[in-house]
């Protein structure tokens, strides 16, 4: 059972349009897609990667995350049934972003909220 899925800010089963498959990677895949009237990137995960998708939502979901230099969050989704689940992320879509940018700097924002979990771990023992 994936559980429940963590509140999506904006987008709750909106109508999305995948457009054209941008990247695949390790932890799935990443596509333009059209959101109403607006180009939007969705990053979609396998249910084998939840704890990927939910680390990434929490990432951006974090106080203070609001930057010019932080891709802006717009939602997260459950899309299809139990089994073939898909675990979409959205975020804003930049046409000249490349997604490896993306990906090393929410890995070094995962290692940075790691470690700080680890050290607060420590300190209460």
């Amino acid at each position: 059972d994936p559980g429940p899925s963590p509140p999506s800010p904006v987008v709750g089963q909106k109508p999305l349009q995948l457009i054209e498959l941008k990247a695949r990677g390790r932890f799935g895949c990443v596509w333009k897609a059209q959101l109403l009237s607006d180009y939007v990137a969705v990053k979609i995960f396998p249910i084998q990667d939840k704890l990927s998708w939910q680390n990434e939502y929490e990432i951006y979901s974090v106080c203070g995350m609001k930057h010019d230099n932080v891709l802006q969050f717009i939602g997260v989704e459950k899309r299809n049934n139990n089994l073939d689940l898909e675990l979409w992320l959205i975020t804003a879509y930049h046409d000249k972003v490349r997604c490896q940018h993306t990906a090393t700097l929410l890995q070094v924002i995962d290692s940075v909220l790691t470690a700080a979990s680890k050290v607060a771990l420590l300190t209460l023992r």
